[in-house]
């Protein structure tokens, strides 16, 4: 199976385990140094050790539909309150 964003296995989570899906947008800079946003959502969980991970589910060009996936993951997830702001991150 290929990785996606450092990943080759699948992994099992307890629904209970899930705290949020938000979404980062990554500002990178484009073949003339302007900067291009990519839009992911993101999945952050409790392990059973106690410790919180965030994993990136997708990367969109577009903000509306990583809006939708974490809207539709919010929803089948149980958590539709829990809007969460956009974090910002600048590649290097």
């Amino acid at each position: 199976m290929p990785a996606m964003f450092g990943r080759t296995e699948r992994l099992n989570l307890a629904l209970s385990r899930i705290q949020s899906v938000s979404i980062e947008e990554h500002i990178t800079k484009d073949s003339e140094g302007d900067p291009v946003s990519r839009w992911r959502p993101i999945l952050t969980f409790i392990w059973a050790s106690g410790e919180t991970t965030s994993v990136t589910l997708a990367e969109y060009r577009d903000l509306g539909r990583a809006e939708v996936l974490a809207r539709w993951l919010r929803s089948r997830l149980r958590l539709e309150g829990d809007e969460k702001p956009v974090l910002v991150t600048q590649a290097a």
